[in-house]
């Protein structure tokens, strides 16, 4: 899959700790971060459909000087979709996420809600990741899931397909692809 990212120049802000990195540690010889106000992240699978949009409110970004792909992605105020065959099968929201390149995961963190476009579950988690090449979510801390009719958790850890479809525990849970 290729990755496309487009950033909108931002203004200084008034409070400073929207102006601190967004990624830790120092910049890595022949490379430059790059801070931008709103931006998107897509992905698209092989055949070129989308099967990731997150959509931020702030980014950071990491590349190299010879304009190679970038390792690592820092964004605040997240929310997207995961699509599935060109259509849209979950919503998520967190404060905060990081897109890790070489390993293809959105890793989002600080409070996370992840919604079932087609089945009506929420999934509320302190942290959650996304891994593209077995198309599933798995979410960590305080994990609760809401239905029509009921509430369960919280548990540890839940793994589920991108659509909320399937879930069980990581010892139980097996991706389909």
């Amino acid at each position: 899959g290729c990755g496309e990212r487009s950033a909108v120049p931002r203004a200084a802000s008034a409070d400073p700790e929207d102006d601190a990195p967004l990624l830790p540690g120092e910049v890595g010889e022949g490379r430059i971060r790059i801070a931008g106000g709103a931006s998107t992240l897509t992905r698209r699978d092989e055949a070129g459909k989308v099967i990731l949009e997150a959509r931020s409110g702030r980014s950071e970004t990491e590349v190299s000087r010879e304009g190679e792909p970038s390792t690592r992605a820092a964004l605040r105020q997240v929310d997207g979709s995961v699509f599935r065959d060109g259509r849209k099968v979950s919503g998520f929201k967190a404060p905060a996420g990081r897109y890790l390149e070489e390993q293809k995961i959105l890793a989002l963190e600080g409070g996370v809600t992840l919604t079932s476009v087609e089945h009506g579950l929420t999934l509320r988690s302190d942290r959650l990741r996304w891994d593209e090449a077995t198309r599933t979510f798995r979410a960590e801390g305080g994990v609760t899931l809401t239905g029509d009719r009921f509430v369960a958790g919280p548990t540890a850890v839940l793994v589920s397909s991108e659509d909320l479809r399937r879930f069980g525990s990581p010892d139980r849970f097996k991706p389909t692809r």
